[in-house]
């Protein structure tokens, strides 16, 4: 393939393969023959796959293969090792002074067998050769062949006439795969005697007989030949076959010849392509016919063609005779000079000459054969024939002309049809449509859009035109000069649309020369006016929070309404991204069920129209009385009891016994997959199918499984699983999509890894108004996927799931305080869940003397370190001197890492300077997790909170300056739902400091009146400390106003 600056290429196809591919690339066909590593003998690259043996037994004498097809012949014995000469290989001996000789070539082989002398010729083996055959994915039979009826210097022949001369492989389909003959022979009679290529004018030649099974080729040379005085040895007996390919050639000739087949073949005395008068072979004149494929350039428009021949031998120099190329009709394997094609037309001559004795070159000619080639492309032909014709009555115009002639044609390609033809409304790509189902644009500018191709690689340029249907007006806009197999879109420009307009549009492409057909046609309508206010219409509205209303939306007198978008978040609801709802028709209703929200629900509506065109957004608000209680509510205080009102209690469904383990609060249930632990209650707890929620405190012991917290059963699966999976190590909040073995799931896993041993809380919601479900953990919202749900009307399960039937992933730990809701659950109420205030410690500090003060909530104690002592000056408190060694160190309290804590204290500084003073903190080997107490650079009191990795830190400071010698109290809180610190002085919020990052450490336990800093003790205190408190959780405003009330104080 050749590119020419004008755009155009040239193609060039030869008559005969020229190159082979070898792995990933190409080489020139090499037919030098070569032993394998297998002992086997081939060509270094053909065409064709070629196999000859190297001697002895293993393998056929040859094989001929192509595309999984074969043909082989065997020798009857052993062979000896063959002698090798480029393309020859010659086996000595095979029978008493007798030769085989085999001979490769582009397309097949020739096989010539060479008996020496006439007493080798008496050898009854001779008289009937049988050649073993062998076949793979092919058949072998006869067909009539060279059609030598005529034997040239021989007065009689020995074969019958119409008997088959011809060999065929077919494949399964009937379709010719090699062809071959094995009916010449020939002796060594004339000065060219000797020669095993092929037999000359003076050769004495007959034909054998013939005979073809399913395994063997039977040869029967013919014995008046081999028994004549006359003949001259050596004699050669020629079976050949060759694989036809593309492309095909045949020489015809007059006289002797005129009725012989000589389709595709290359031996001698037709190893070249004759044209022209010259007595050869008992024949005068002579003409070539080639048959060229040009199915590649079908539908393509033709610049030029011109075959290349290789003139191999003109019989003149000066006053030679142009040789003519025509185009005829086409061969096959049956033509002769008494049945040749039909000369269609003359096209271009050569009088190239090469004679290698008087006037040598290099004997390339070119004839023009542009006709030939456009009459192809356009007529949509698969191959061309073109005859070589010489002067038929004087020697001058005798050529011959060798089998590497090329047929080169130079074109360009019609670029594609436009295919793929989209119109762009609102950011979306809708396919060519016409009629009542075309889009509608708001937007009197759509973007259309075709996918362009070019099997040239031709950069392109394209047309869109639209029509107006019920004007005819026309418009058009262009793209140009982009690469093809691409996707192209113009924009149509301001102005050439109109609101209210249906337009047509089609997109031709062109690379400069050649224009494409145009595309099919592709229709849009333009709308660009707004839709009017919606109607909501309430049909029923919730007593209660967190359960479903039922609206109907109206078009509100708007004809062309086909859906709604609405939203309850207080986010403006877009075309896209928001709810929606399609009307029951064009300008029609819709019913939508949309969850009452905490206070007042607003509900945001927009109409819009089939342009995507949204409307003005209509307000609907509503307010539902109250939250509903929950459903079930299992505390598991070592009891099984149902605390809510429906009283569903559970029953302990495991091999072994129900055992309690400390909760979260107060008692759990212990789980132990080995004994199946798991409660069920007898009915269910909740219609599934509809809005609900559930929500635990788990403690997971390992992560080697499937484990399950809740679930409810239906009558293969469960409809929802609030469980662990071990692929991923995270929480999930799983529902299967129906109630068989097997079923898909929608899920929403937790954002991080599930932590074992540690108690967490989770939460699963579904939402059947919005069709999602959501999964809190620690309070914290994961996330939410599409669902639609069921109803699985079977029980409860606490710490097991059912599957396939059976019941499964039964949960290893601990659970706390299970809940269950016939509604949707809000982010506050899953925060409050987890941020439940629990006592973890209590030092009321009035013990008076002694070293120990006791902790309340646990029954443990802290000690008084140091100089530490007590004071009853004003109340019964722990006095702190701020010496190093002064400060009181108690276990630490059950809070879990990073989570929500709050810890209090009354205070009293002696004096405050430029020491930073610490009433309460969590002791570490590095940095405290938290200080409560005052800050010396602002003097104010201070919340401080450092991360877990101890790389930042955040401050809540009091807005009052910190007075000394004043009884203050100070509650300090950590929200890890709302990432916020916040700092309390005598009962009132102070400030607060938000994006606070989880904290951790705090191994030490609970330190009063100290902190650490940098791996160094700090802030000592120096003053009294009294009725220190820690909590897990947030302790509510209302009891923080308690903790700081005087009067309460003990």
């Amino acid at each position: 393939m050749l590119a020419h600056p004008d755009g155009s290429l040239s193609w060039s196809q030869s008559l005969r393969p020229v190159r082979v591919r070898q792995g990933d690339s190409w080489r020139g066909v090499d037919l030098t023959l070569a032993r394998r590593a297998d002992g086997v003998v081939a060509p270094v690259a053909a065409p064709v796959d070629l196999r000859l043996s190297g001697g002895g037994t293993s393998s056929p004498l040859v094989v001929l293969g192509r595309d999984g097809r074969e043909i082989g012949l065997g020798w009857a014995g052993a062979l000896p090792e063959p002698v090798l000469s480029g393309p020859t290989a010659t086996y000595p001996n095979v029978l008493p002074d007798v030769d085989l000789v085999v001979t490769v070539d582009v397309t097949g082989f020739s096989q010539v067998l060479v008996v020496k002398s006439r007493e080798a010729a008496k050898n009854p083996a001779i008289r009937s050769l049988v050649f073993p055959v062998t076949t793979r994915n092919s058949t072998l039979g006869t067909e009539p062949g060279e059609g030598r009826g005529q034997l040239r210097n021989m007065p009689t022949t020995t074969r019958a006439a119409g008997e088959p001369d011809g060999l065929v492989v077919r494949d399964a389909e009937g379709r010719t795969v090699f062809s071959g003959d094995a009916t010449r022979m020939w002796d060594s009679t004339g000065p060219e005697g000797g020669r095993a290529a092929g037999p000359s004018d003076a050769n004495r030649e007959a034909v054998m007989g013939l005979a073809v099974s399913e395994r063997s080729v039977t040869v029967t040379p013919d014995a008046a030949l081999l028994d004549s005085p006359g003949t001259t040895y050596p004699v050669y007996v020629d079976p050949e076959f060759w694989h036809g390919g593309k492309n095909h050639h045949v020489v015809v000739q007059d006289g002797q010849q005129a009725g012989t087949l000589n389709y595709d073949r290359t031996s001698f005395p037709l190893n070249d392509l004759k044209s022209g008068y010259h007595l050869e072979n008992g024949a005068f004149r002579s003409r070539a016919f080639v048959e060229m494929n040009t199915d590649f350039v079908r539908g393509r428009k033709i610049h030029g063609a011109v075959l290349r021949a290789n003139v191999i031998h003109s019989n003149s120099c000066a006053g030679a005779i142009p040789t003519v190329v025509g185009l005829t009709s086409p061969i096959d394997p049956h033509i002769s000079w008494n049945r040749q094609p039909v000369w269609q037309y003359d096209m271009g001559s050569s009088n190239v000459t090469n004679n290698q004795s008087y006037c040598p070159s290099n004997g390339w000619a070119e004839f023009d054969a542009t006709r030939a080639a456009a009459d192809s492309a356009q007529q949509g032909w698969t191959n061309v024939t073109l005859g070589l014709r010489g002067d038929e009555g004087r020697v001058d115009g005798w050529r011959r002309f060798g089998f590497d002639l090329v047929l080169v044609i130079r074109y360009n390609s019609y670029p594609h049809q436009p295919s793929q033809l989209l119109t762009r409304v609102d950011s979306l790509n809708v396919g060519c449509v016409t009629g009542a189902a075309r889009p509608y644009s708001s937007d009197a500018r759509p973007r259309l859009s075709a996918f362009f191709g070019d099997d040239d690689g031709s950069l392109l340029n394209a047309k869109f035109e639209w029509t107006e249907l019920s004007t005819g007006a026309t418009g058009h806009t262009g793209a140009g000069e982009f690469p093809p197999r691409t996707v192209r879109d113009v924009e149509v420009p301001a102005g050439a649309m109109r609101d209210g307009g249906i337009y047509s549009w089609r997109v031709q492409a062109g690379d400069g020369e050649l224009l494409s057909p145009w595309s099919g046609t592709c229709e849009v309508a333009i709308d660009t006016t707004k839709p009017g206010l919606p109607s909501v219409t309430p049909v029923q509205v919730p007593q209660y929070e967190g359960l479903p209303a039922t609206l109907t939306l109206g078009a509100n007198g708007t004809p062309d309404v086909v859906r709604y978008v609405y939203t309850t978040d207080a986010v403006d609801p877009t075309p896209i991204g928001s709810p929606s709802v399609n009307a029951n028709g064009l300008g029609g209703d819709a019913t939508i069920r949309v969850t009452a929200q905490q206070g007042e629900t607003t509900v945001r509506v927009r109409s819009v129209d089939r342009a995507n065109n949204p409307g003005e957004i209509f307000e609907f608000k509503f307010k539902a009385r109250d939250k509903a209680s929950v459903v079930s509510e299992w505390r598991l205080d070592r009891a099984l009891d149902d605390a809510a009102a429906q009283r569903r209690p559970l029953s302990y469904a495991g091999t072994g016994a129900a055992a309690w383990t400390p909760g979260y609060v107060g008692d759990a249930l212990a789980m132990n997959p080995a004994t199946r632990d798991h409660a069920v209650t007898a009915q269910p707890a909740v219609d599934t199918g509809q809005s609900f929620a559930v929500s635990a405190w788990v403690k997971l012991s390992r992560g080697d499984g499937w484990y399950t917290v809740a679930s409810q059963e239906g009558s293969r699966v469960g409809s929802f699983f609030l469980q662990y999976r071990p692929d991923t190590g995270r929480w999930t909040f799983r529902a299967p999509l129906s109630d068989v073995d097997g079923a898909d799931s929608d899920a929403v896993p937790s954002t991080g890894p599930a932590l074992l041993n540690t108690w967490t809380h989770l939460a699963g919601v579904y939402d059947e108004p919005a069709k999602k479900l959501r999964l809190y953990v620690n309070g914290v919202l994961q996330g939410e996927t599409p669902h639609t749900g069921w109803n699985a009307g079977g029980p409860f399960l606490l710490g097991a799931a059912k599957w396939s039937g059976a019941r499964v992933d039964f949960f290893p730990g601990a659970i706390d305080n299970v809940q269950v809701w016939n509604r949707v659950v809000f982010a506050s109420e899953a925060a409050a869940m987890n941020n439940i205030a629990v006592p973890r410690a209590a030092y009321a500090l009035n013990e008076g003397t002694g070293t120990t003060a006791k902790d309340s909530v646990t029954g443990g104690s802290a000690t008084l370190r140091g100089d530490v002592g007590w004071s009853t000056s004003d109340y019964r408190t722990a006095k702190l001197s701020g010496h190093p060694s002064g400060w009181i160190s108690g276990p630490r309290p059950d809070i879990r890492a990073g989570q929500s804590y709050t810890v209090s204290a009354w205070v009293r500084a002696n004096a405050l300077d430029a020491s930073a003073r610490t009433a309460v903190s969590f002791g570490d080997p590095k940095f405290s997790p938290f200080l409560l107490g005052y800050h010396p650079g602002q003097q104010r009191w201070e919340l401080f909170s450092v991360n877990a990795a101890g790389t930042a830190s955040w401050s809540a400071v009091s807005i009052a300056t910190a007075a000394p010698n004043t009884w203050v109290h100070l509650t300090g809180v950590y929200d890890a739902v709302a990432r916020e610190i916040r700092l309390y002085v005598n009962g009132q919020l102070s400030n607060k400091q938000t994006g606070v990052e989880p904290w951790g450490g705090g191994a030490d336990g609970l330190s009063i009146g100290a902190g650490q800093w940098n791996s160094q003790p700090t802030g000592r205190w120096n003053g009294l400390l009294d009725d220190v408190r820690v909590y897990a959780g947030v302790v509510d405003e209302p009891a923080i106003r308690d903790f700081a009330d005087p009067t309460l104080r003990s």
